[in-house]
């Protein structure tokens, strides 16, 4: 079932986090405006990323916080749920009329020996600006789930 998102608002640009074993990293947080829903906001994060050409989910685009990152060189994108702020009620409706839920993006590409240390930061850096851009243009959009 589709979930309509009125806006995903990004709190920050992407920021470089630093390196995480040998791997470059770049994050960004956002905020959603969505419709009451019982989905996870990853996976439908997960979805709208998918279908900008970010990555493929499971191979190099992943919602969980259990996902196993592959060894490769990446990049390698990241959704999880961070929070958010409460729901928006409207009168006489026992359930929320509206979620606002916070998510991370987090980037990560590894460093390897055949690039310089900036050749994962930069990959990393453009892979997280790319998803940036796909979340920021998101304005009334009813999205499924992955």
């Amino acid at each position: 079932m589709a979930t309509r998102y009125q806006r995903i608002v990004p709190i920050q640009d992407p920021y470089d986090l630093g390196m995480w074993q040998a791997y470059a990293q770049w994050a960004f947080n956002v905020q959603c405006t969505r419709d009451y829903s019982l989905e996870s906001v990853p996976r439908e994060l997960a979805a709208i990323l998918r279908d900008a050409g970010i990555g493929t989910v499971g191979t190099d685009l992943f919602h969980a916080s259990t996902a196993v990152m592959p060894t490769g060189t990446g990049p390698y994108v990241f959704v999880t749920m961070t929070g958010g702020l409460g729901p928006v009620n409207v009168h006489d409706s026992p359930l929320p009329h509206q979620q606002r839920p916070f998510a991370q993006v987090i980037v990560r590409a590894r460093n390897d020996p055949e690039r310089t240390l900036a050749g994962g930061s930069a990959a990393a850096e453009r892979k997280a600006r790319e998803a940036y851009a796909a979340l920021a243009s998101v304005v009334n959009l009813d999205v499924t789930a992955v």
